[in-house]
């Protein structure tokens, strides 16, 4: 881990974090691994990611896996990260940290374009102002927003033919993850015509889990599986547990489990206690609330530009009960929703 002092940003990638790492991030804590696949366990390592600590009530989670030969995809994700970070770096303080993560993205295109090897990464970029979260990604690493009891609150697609035929119903997550074109990217950073899918402002509750993770994990992990193990519980514990499972997965193939070997990142984030309240990030207190999808363009089904806002969580799978209840605030403190799944569990 590399730490730089001026806003605190925490890199890992180039050294295996083979046991989980805590680092503080806006008030709350990020529990994150960053593993080579199990084939070349002494690297390089194509994924890549950093926590960057802007303020105390600020911060930022950018996630990247390169694309192009090992070398190459190892270059391209670190040089996205670092783009983003001078970005960040170089933010007015009148400057709203959306303008600076997008800015960082286009400074991320540039820099792995003029690498000119062919080389490609995704990024996955988390805005944190507790308790409101806002995702931007471009490629396939993926971000997910659960509640303690396991309702999938955000969930990026997939810049891919199988992510959008999840989105669209056609394939479910079990399908998904066998399909022949599952590592077939349609949006990439490195690429002339990269678009940036900007997710809603999200509030957070207290007891919520934001997961981002390459697909490392995914390529391995059904997502129904992911959240049961990243919901609740000692959130060291949950990613070790998730991270366990992948790495379990990639090493025995079998008939009924995906079976991928890759490099494996993932990063997760909860709030410290009593941040589960405040007003939007850039907005007034007792302002109206944007309505859904009116920050941004809307894309045409399947293409997306720059821009692209997704109207908010997955239908079926908002924040509420029918009753209007959240599930969250329901739920009792702690790990009292039964045991974690048995770490052989598949």
């Amino acid at each position: 881990m590399n730490v730089d002092t001026a806003i605190r940003i925490h890199r890992f990638g180039d050294d295996a974090t083979s046991e989980v790492v805590r680092v503080p991030c806006a008030g709350g804590i990020v529990a994150l691994v960053s593993r080579p696949s199990p084939e070349r366990p002494d690297g390089p390592n194509e994924d890549a990611v950093v926590v960057v600590e802007l303020a105390p009530d600020a911060g930022v989670i950018a996630l990247a896996d390169g694309m192009g030969g090992q070398a190459a995809g190892a270059r391209a994700s670190r040089a996205a990260l670092e783009a983003i970070v001078a970005s960040l770096h170089s933010r007015a303080p009148e400057d709203e940290l959306r303008t600076a993560i997008l800015n960082g993205f286009e400074m991320a295109n540039e820099a792995v374009r003029a690498m000119g090897v062919g080389a490609g990464t995704t990024l996955a970029v988390v805005e944190i102002q507790p308790p409101w979260v806002r995702t931007y990604h471009v490629g396939d690493s993926g971000i997910v927003l659960t509640g303690q009891r396991g309702r999938v609150r955000l969930r990026t697609v997939d810049h891919s033919p199988a992510g959008y035929a999840v989105e669209a119903g056609l394939l479910d997550d079990r399908q998904a993850i066998h399909h022949a074109e599952r590592h077939l990217l349609i949006n990439q950073v490195g690429s002339p015509e990269m678009r940036i899918e900007i997710g809603p402002s999200v509030q957070m509750a207290p007891r919520d889990t934001l997961l981002v993770a390459s697909d490392g994990l995914f390529d391995n992990v059904v997502a129904a599986d992911v959240v049961e193990r990243i919901r609740r519980g000692p959130l060291d514990r949950a990613v070790a547990s998730l991270a366990s499972l992948a790495q379990r997965r990639m090493t025995h193939d079998t008939a009924t489990q995906p079976s991928k070997p890759d490099d494996l990142t993932l990063a997760a984030f909860r709030l410290a206690p009593g941040r589960g309240r405040g007003p939007v990030p850039g907005r007034e207190r007792g302002a109206a609330a944007p309505e859904p999808g009116r920050d941004a363009e809307r894309p045409e089904p399947g293409r997306g530009r720059r821009g692209a806002a997704r109207s908010g969580p997955q239908p079926g799978a908002g924040s509420h009960d029918a009753a209007g209840v959240r599930d969250d605030e329901t739920a009792p403190p702690g790990d009292r929703l039964g045991p974690m799944p048995p770490e052989d569990a598949s």
